[in-house]
């Protein structure tokens, strides 16, 4: 499943990584959980193959994918998550029973944003997602001035997949929502502009949330354990991520 890029609507849902050896794969801060790329090499073996290639291109040591504590930074998961879509030519990357081949949440995209408001555009992803896989069911609700996008697993996710999995769907409709309300804002009045901008702020809060809950799912699906917490510490990180976006977008 692609990580959505913010772009308009005629530019390519998919950005190609940067140069291997570029030096700005690892420029910024490292907030992805390294489980979430441990979750992407189980795929490849999975189907027999080395997901060796995928982590030089992403910078990413091997020997750092047994490690619970490590992370890597937005540029690196866009560049794995690259190589490994192409590769297995699987966007689910082996979440769902069936693979999505290359291009699939592309052409969600296309058909989405011909919408003529954001609401209607998230409908039809939802809607459409369904046609793609019927593992997950998606649906979209709103109630008064709150939006609520829900999630439904029909079938059991792999378990070492599946926080990789909602992950990245949930990513996709952040992104989507990101490129609607671009093109929602082109052309605008300059009385609707607040409330367009109000939109992209709350879109940049579900995205700010699913972070925080990478941050608290249990990726290595290990047993909780107790230990001491620095809550100064939290709060410093939570004021940090306040002011950082794209984490991987």
């Amino acid at each position: 499943m692609a990580v959505a890029n913010r772009a308009t609507p005629g530019a390519r849902w998919h950005t190609p990584p940067v140069p291997i050896d570029h030096p700005d794969l690892l420029q910024g801060p490292a907030l992805t959980p390294m489980a979430l790329i441990k979750a992407m090499a189980l795929a490849y073996r999975a189907r027999g193959m080395d997901p060796s290639h995928a982590l030089a291109q992403a910078q990413i040591p091997p020997a750092r994918l047994n490690d619970p504590r490590a992370r890597i930074t937005a540029a690196q998961m866009e560049a794995v998550s690259y190589a490994a879509m192409r590769e297995l030519d699987d966007e689910a990357l082996g979440c769902f029973e069936r693979a999505l081949p290359w291009g699939s949440y592309g052409l969600l995209a296309r058909a989405s944003l011909s919408a003529p408001t954001l609401g209607v555009a998230l409908k039809r992803w939802c809607r459409h997602h369904g046609l793609l896989t019927d593992d997950v069911q998606l649906a979209l609700q709103v109630e008064g001035s709150t939006a609520i996008v829900s999630l439904q697993e029909r079938a059991p996710l792999p378990p070492e997949l599946r926080e990789l999995g909602i992950a990245f769907i949930l990513r996709n409709i952040h992104g989507l929502s990101e490129m609607a309300r671009e093109a929602i804002e082109e052309g605008q009045p300059a009385q609707a502009l607040p409330l367009v901008r109000k939109l992209g702020h709350e879109s940049l809060r579900a995205s700010r949330m699913v972070s925080d809950l990478l941050d608290l799912a249990r990726v290595e699906q290990q047993a909780l354990q107790k230990a001491r917490v620095d809550f100064g510490e939290l709060c410093l990180r939570h004021s940090l991520r306040t002011h950082l976006t794209g984490h991987f977008s």
